[in-house]
């Protein structure tokens, strides 16, 4: 039993640290996911993508039309790059595909939690005050920091009206094309 337990804690980092150097040869995360998604492209000449940048990974919007998450060409997508199964799970189960629009406190600066936390509602009025004040603070930091960051368009570079709001909406709330925000 003892040498299993030892034989885990010497594989598990030595794995992780191969993984790391397999991906740092291969051009880095982003790089080997830019590259499955051009694969994919090369077979769909109708498809258009924006690709955006946030601290965990690449965002990626189709603009060429709407869809929605239950589309079997979307799980086909989403596993030629390689997304997030936590990510492909909650856009399954909640009918949607998510992205979030604003800086995490925590990368901000902002180490206390809102209180009342998140998801307890109606705010007792004696407890207004607190919560109004944390998101001033919050609004106020976040305004120096964007949530992800434009990298370009691949693809055909067709925008279908319907999709053309949502970049637009997604751009200004994520703050994705302005320069100088960083990305948090």
């Amino acid at each position: 039993m003892a040498i299993i337990f030892v034989s885990f804690i010497i594989t598990s980092p030595l794995a992780d640290l191969i993984h790391r150097l397999q991906q740092r040869l291969l051009g880095g995360p982003e790089k080997i996911v830019k590259k499955r998604i051009l694969r994919f492209l090369a077979k769909r000449s109708t498809w258009n993508l924006r690709l955006y940048r946030t601290p965990a990974g690449l965002r990626i919007l189709a603009t060429h039309q709407p869809f929605l998450p239950t589309e079997e060409v979307v799980q086909e997508f989403f596993r030629a790059a390689g997304a997030d199964p936590v990510y492909v799970k909650m856009c399954l189960n909640q009918h949607c595909f998510r992205a979030r629009l604003t800086a995490k406190p925590w990368r901000i600066g902002i180490r206390s939690r809102m209180k009342p936390r998140p998801g307890v509602w109606p705010v007792r009025p004696e407890r207004m005050a607190e919560r109004a004040q944390w998101i001033a603070t919050y609004e106020e930091k976040a305004k120096a920091f964007a949530s992800c960051t434009f990298l370009e368009a691949v693809g055909s570079g067709a925008i279908h009206p319907k999709v053309a709001p949502v970049i637009a909406l997604h751009d200004k709330e994520s703050r994705a094309t302005i320069q100088g925000n960083a990305v948090a």
